[in-house]
C-alpha cells in the first residue's frame, strides 16, 4: 500500500486490452488527456458562459508542454497524472454542472473524487473541498446545502473506503497509502523546499540520520518506515520553527516558479508556465470582488497542488494538478484585458513577457 491502486489497475487494464505494445498505451493515454482538453473547454464555458475563453482554455491545455510529455514520453515511466489530471477535471466538470442543485450530480463528483484519490492520494484533499464548496455556494437552505455536501463525501467514501479498510485489516492502518518520505524530505535539516534526489543514497546525510534515530530502519516494514518517517518530520517541525517558516515561504515561490528539475530536461518549454502564472494571478487578483461560485470552484485544484507543495516539498509534477485550472483562468485574464484595454495593447504585453521568458530560457539552457 505504499501508493494507491488506482494507476497500477489502470495499467493492467489496458495491457490486458492492447497487448505489451509502449506505443499503443501512450495513444490510449493522449487519447484520454484529449477527453481532459475537452473537459476542461467545457468547464471554462460553464464558469464564464464565453465560447471563445473555452475554446482558448482547451486549446491552451492541448500545447502545454507537461500535457503533452506525460501522456507521451512520461507514460513510460508510470507517471500517474496521465490519469489523474484528465479525472480530476471531468470530476470538476461534473460538480460545476450543477452539484449545487442536484444532489446526484454531488454523488457522482464524489465518485469522480475518490477515484481522483486513488490514483493520487494527494487529490483526496478535493474531497473536503469540494464538501465546503457546495455549503458556501450551494442553492437552498442550509439542509439542503449540507445533504449535498454530505452525497459528496458518501460518493467519494463509497469508492476510497474499502481501500481503506483492507489496509487497516492486512496491514493495521487505516489510510489510503503509507508513502511518508516525502514528508519527511520536506521537513528535515538537510530540507530545501525543493527534491533532494541525494536521499536515495544509502550514505547520504538524511538516511543516516534516519538509521541513527531508528536501529534496524534499512530492515523495517513499509508501515515502520512511514511512521519513522513522520516522527522525524513532526519533530523537525516542533524544534527549528524559524527554518520551516523560511522552508514555507521557499515552496510557495516555488510554487509560482517554471523552474524544473535539471533531469527532466524540458525546462526551457516550462518558462511557457512564467507567462500563464503571471496572468492568471493577475487575472485573479483583478477579478477578487467579483468572483463567481464556479471560479471558487476551480480554484480548488490550485489550492491542492500548493498545500502539497507547502506540506512535503515543491516539484513540478506535485504542481501539474493546479495547471489546467490556471490556463484557464489565464485565458479569462486575457479575454477581460481585451476589452478593457484592446487585442493590440494585450497582444504587445503578452509579447514582451513571452520574449522575457524566451529570454531567460535561452540563458539559463
Amino acid at each position: 500500500m505504499f501508493r494507491t491502486p488506482g494507476w497500477p489497475f489502470v495499467l493492467a487494464q489496458l495491457k490486458r486490452a492492447l497487448g505489451d505494445s509502449l506505443l499503443a498505451t501512450r495513444l490510449a493515454l493522449a487519447a484520454w488527456n484529449g477527453v481532459g482538453c475537452v473537459a476542461l473547454a467545457l468547464l471554462a464555458h460553464r464558469v464564464w458562459s464565453n465560447r471563445d475563453v473555452a475554446t482558448a482554455a482547451g486549446l491552451l491545455w492541448a500545447c502545454w508542454p507537461a500535457a503533452v510529455s506525460y501522456p507521451g514520453t512520461r507514460s513510460a515511466t508510470l507517471g500517474t497524472e496521465s490519469l489523474a489530471i484528465p479525472l480530476m477535471v471531468v470530476a470538476v466538470l461534473v460538480l460545476a454542472l450543477g452539484a449545487a442543485r442536484d444532489g446526484r450530480l454531488a454523488l457522482a463528483g464524489g465518485v469522480l473524487l475518490g477515484a481522483c484519490g486513488l490514483v493520487r492520494s494527494n487529490l483526496s484533499l478535493l474531497i473536503p473541498l469540494a464538501a465546503v464548496w457546495l455549503l458556501a455556494f450551494g442553492e437552498g437552505r442550509l439542509r439542503q446545502r449540507v445533504g449535498h455536501a454530505l452525497l459528496v463525501l458518501i460518493g467519494a467514501a463509497a469508492v476510497v473506503g474499502p481501500w481503506m479498510i483492507r489496509n487497516y485489516e492486512r496491514l493495521g492502518t487505516f489510510a489510503l497509502a503509507s508513502q511518508r518520505d516525502v514528508l519527511f524530505l520536506g521537513h528535515n535539516a538537510w530540507g530545501r523546499g525543493s527534491y533532494d534526489g541525494d536521499f536515495f543514497n544509502s550514505q547520504s546525510a538524511q538516511v543516516q540520520a534516519l538509521i541513527t534515530h531508528h536501529p534496524g530502519f534499512l530492515q523495517a516494514s513499509e508501515i515502520e518506515k512511514a511512521a519513522a518517517y513522520s516522527r522525524e518530520a513532526m519533530a523537525s517541525i516542533r524544534e527549528y520553527p524559524a527554518r520551516e517558516t523560511w522552508l514555507l515561504a521557499r515552496k510557495a515561490a516555488l510554487f509560482l516558479s517554471p523552474l524544473r528539475e535539471t533531469e527532466d530536461g524540458d525546462s526551457a518549454y516550462d518558462w511557457v508556465f512564467a507567462t500563464v502564472a503571471v496572468v492568471c494571478v493577475a487575472g485573479w487578483r483583478w477579478r477578487l470582488p467579483r468572483h463567481a461560485p464556479g471560479e471558487w470552484l476551480l480554484a480548488l485544484p490550485i489550492v491542492t497542488a500548493l498545500v502539497t507543495c507547502l506540506l512535503v516539498y515543491f516539484m513540478p509534477r506535485y504542481r501539474y494538478p493546479a495547471e489546467p485550472m490556471m490556463a484557464a483562468f489565464a485565458c479569462q485574464a486575457v479575454s477581460l484585458a481585451c476589452a478593457r484595454h484592446g487585442a493590440a495593447t494585450v497582444a504587445g504585453a503578452l509579447g514582451l513577457l513571452l520574449a522575457g521568458n524566451l529570454a531567460i530560457a535561452l540563458v539559463l539552457m
